[in-house]
């Protein structure tokens, strides 16, 4: 395998993963705060857009990180978080989008602290 560096493929594949990971983790939660909004007390609401606000400002870290930045051990721990599948709930009990909130605060966490490092 002359000229190729697999160690660095692997390191941009994985920085590429976490990003679409990220974002269809945002998409499932801006559809899940839609089709609970009305019965979404104050409070969980303030929650849901502070989750909304920190998916934000990783999303545009992780983009502004080179591949070769994605190393980071958080990073891969984010990841592997974010591919474990999150038990089905019962549409009508409408707690999807604070299940989610809950996942995410801990992928978030692990991102921003390794972002601070």
């Amino acid at each position: 395998m002359l000229g190729v560096k697999p160690d660095g493929n692997r390191r941009q594949h994985r920085h590429h993963e976490l990003l679409y990971a990220l974002e269809s983790a945002r998409s499932r939660l801006a559809v899940a705060i839609a089709a609970e909004s009305k019965v979404t007390p104050r409070e969980r609401w303030r929650r849901y857009l502070e989750t909304e606000d920190r998916m934000r400002r990783c999303l545009r870290a992780i983009r502004c990180q080179p591949a070769r930045g994605s190393r980071r051990h958080g990073w891969g721990q984010a990841l592997s978080l974010l591919r474990q599948p999150l038990p089905v709930v019962d549409r009508t009990n409408c707690g999807e989008a604070h299940r989610l909130c809950e996942h995410l605060s801990e992928v978030l966490s692990l991102i921003e602290n390794h972002g601070r490092e």
